[in-house]
Formats: C-alpha cells, sequence, structure tokens
C-alpha cells in the first residue's frame, strides 16, 4: 500500500514537468501554431563611466533586470552584453567614456519561456532561478525513474492489472522504438 502511494504520488508530481516538456516540444515540431515572437521594447540608463560589464551589470540589477550574463563582447567603445533568463533576453550596449547604456528587451510569450526553460541544461548558471529549475529537472528525472520500477514491481503484483499493463507497455514501447526508427531512416 505505501509504494503504490508513492507511485501516485511520484506521478502526480512529474506530471507538470511532463506536460510542459509535451507542450514546449509540440511549440518546437510546430512552431505555426504558436506565437513566439518576442515583445521589443527599448530604454536608456546613465550609470558610471569606465565600468567592466559585470559592473554594469550589477548596476542594471538594482535598476531591475534580472538574469545570468551572457556574450560579452569587450571592446574599447561600446562594450556589448547579454543578460538573460527564460523569455527575457536584454541586450545591452554600455559606453565607458559617456557611461550611456542602452538596453533592449526582448520578451517572449508564454510559449517562448517554455521553449527556453526546455533548453536549460546543468547547475553552473549565475542566475540562481535557473539552478533551482535545474534541481527540479534532475529531481525530476529521478522520480521518473522511481516511477518506472515502481510500475514495474506493482505490475506483477497487483494480479488483476496485469493484463492493462502489458497493453500499455507494449502499445509505448512500440510507439517509442517507432518513432526512434523512423527518425534514424528519414534523412
Amino acid at each position: 500500500m505505501t509504494l503504490r502511494n508513492i507511485h501516485l504520488l511520484l506521478g502526480l508530481f512529474v506530471s507538470s514537468f511532463v506536460l510542459m516538456y509535451a507542450l514546449s516540444s509540440m511549440q518546437m515540431s510546430h512552431n505555426s501554431w504558436f506565437s513566439v515572437k518576442p515583445a521589443v521594447e527599448e530604454s536608456q540608463f546613465m550609470v558610471t563611466t569606465g565600468l567592466e560589464a559585470r559592473a554594469v551589470a550589477r548596476l542594471l540589477m538594482e535598476q531591475g533586470l534580472r538574469g545570468e550574463i551572457a556574450q560579452v563582447q569587450p571592446s574599447k567603445a561600446p562594450v556589448k552584453f547579454r543578460m538573460q533568463r527564460p523569455g527575457t533576453v536584454y541586450e545591452v550596449v554600455y559606453d565607458a567614456q559617456s557611461g550611456e547604456t542602452k538596453v533592449k528587451t526582448s520578451t517572449a510569450g508564454f510559449a517562448g519561456m517554455l521553449n527556453r526553460l526546455h533548453h536549460i541544461s546543468g547547475f553552473w548558471h549565475e542566475y540562481g532561478l535557473i539552478n533551482w529549475w535545474a534541481g527540479a529537472l534532475l529531481f525530476t528525472s529521478m522520480a521518473l525513474m522511481a516511477l518506472a520500477l515502481t510500475g514495474i514491481y506493482l505490475w506483477f503484483r497487483i494480479y488483476k492489472e496485469r493484463m492493462v499493463g502489458a497493453i500499455l507497455l507494449a502499445l509505448s514501447l512500440g510507439y517509442g522504438l517507432g518513432l526512434i526508427v523512423m527518425m534514424r531512416s528519414a534523412g
């Protein structure tokens, strides 16, 4: 009975992540069905002169911009870099001599944010929420493995549902292998 409850709770927990991945996969496969064109807004800030990209980013974070720094292009003038988080990208151009900082903000909709979440990996991100997301995905992956193992164990223990389990297992295995074969042979 305890194992059955664990199996149920694991299934309920991972279902939200699996549905999110299904939706973002559908968005990537059928891009025309979803509106992923970002809304673009431009703004300007005055910050201290003579700073490096990270110092400028910290000052912009005090102004409410959030994300991790990427694609820093340090040059004499101007310094260019991006700050990004899932669904939002800030393209920053900083003039170290005048302190003038131009920020182009591209904000994607929900589907665009899911697309970026789908591609996140690893725990080395500067933006802490991305690391939390990666931790949740690690737990989800382990929970999916535990869900499979408890499901197989319960399948052998509960004789009345063995035929339904066998049919579902055969269908899912056939579907997965069929997709793999089609992807390998197409091209």
